[in-house]
């Protein structure tokens, strides 16, 4: 079963080897199609906790991030949301729950999906 859950803003931190990562930390997809479990693909650390993560793209390369195994916690979810950026978000694991906003092609000339299959 897939769940998708949008609670009220908090604050909190996330230790990840040693490192405090306050809520404004943001975690940006590196372009392309992958899983979202796949380190490299977010620049070498996997988002989660109270973090932001940007899943964005050019129109030739779009983002494309599959969550598969994960349960993830996020502050804030952006896809597709930069003027001129492509990106999309298949939920196909466990959970993804955003305690802050979700945005999915905010921006005029921006191409956000976000699909729950």
């Amino acid at each position: 079963m897939v769940h998708l859950t949008v609670v009220g803003v908090t604050a909190g931190f996330l230790i990840v080897g040693g490192w405090g990562l306050r809520a404004e930390t943001a975690f940006n997809w590196q372009g392309g199609a992958g899983r979202w479990e796949d380190a490299g693909m977010w620049g070498g650390v996997i988002p989660s906790g109270m973090v932001e993560a940007r899943i964005n793209g050019t129109r030739e390369k779009p983002g494309k991030a599959r969550l598969v195994d994960t349960d993830v916690l996020l502050n804030h979810l952006s896809v597709g949301d930069d003027a001129n950026s492509a990106g999309s978000l298949v939920l196909d694991g466990p959970s993804l729950t955003v305690s802050g906003t979700v945005d999915v092609g905010k921006y005029n000339g921006s191409d956000g999906h976000f699909v729950i299959a």
